[in-house]
């Protein structure tokens, strides 16, 4: 068992700072991005039906992820058209860590606030109050990316874990207490690197 333990101790040693340092201190991606409008319940995933996606089940935008090291500064941005010719746009802005794998793969975690508004030409009319910040809905984003030279091409899993940033910053705050389901919704990068 000793022998075991010391061969993982000595894997990590060497392959966790191979697999930090694999890539750039400093990078920068942008893309676009395409995202399913529904979400799925995460506490009961077989529910969700997956038969009828097509082209319009999806909303698009643009995604930009800038890296310093492993943090990751990350920003994604979806726009819905109506039928009445105005439209829905929704911003996410995380921050996290993302860890390039080798130079193959990129793994990262964001979290931050997702933020909704309706635009109608030049009027724009937020479903959030901009002047409290601690109401503004949290949103975690999971990413995988392949680097394909200078594209990536990837997936990544966006959660409403039915929760605010002032909910974070309450000190009495207790993540077991919150009952709600867990939303995910599902989404496609391919993104560009400039960095």
């Amino acid at each position: 068992m000793k022998k075991k333990l010391l061969v993982l101790c000595l894997v990590v040693m060497f392959v966790l700072p191979a697999t930090v340092f694999a890539g750039g201190f400093l990078g920068l991606k942008v893309g676009a991005t395409a995202v399913l409008n529904e979400g799925f319940n995460m506490d009961y995933p077989e529910e969700t039906d997956f038969s009828e996606v097509g082209l319009e089940s999806f909303l698009y935008g643009a995604d930009v992820r800038l890296n310093i090291s492993v943090a990751e500064i990350a920003a994604l941005l979806v726009v819905q058209p109506l039928s009445d010719g105005t439209y829905v746009a929704g911003g996410l802005l995380g921050l996290g860590l993302s860890v390039e794998l080798l130079g193959l793969v990129d793994l990262g975690v964001t979290a931050g606030p997702f933020l909704v508004a309706d635009i109608d030409g030049d009027l724009m009319d937020p479903r959030f109050d901009p002047e409290d910040f601690e109401s503004f809905p949290l949103r975690i984003r999971a990413t995988a990316d392949v680097n394909l030279g200078g594209f990536s091409v990837g997936g990544y899993v966006m959660i409403d874990p039915v929760l605010t940033i002032g909910d974070l910053m309450d000190p009495a705050f207790d993540p077991s207490t919150v009952e709600v389901d867990t939303t995910a919704f599902v989404g496609l990068s391919v993104l560009v690197s400039l960095l």
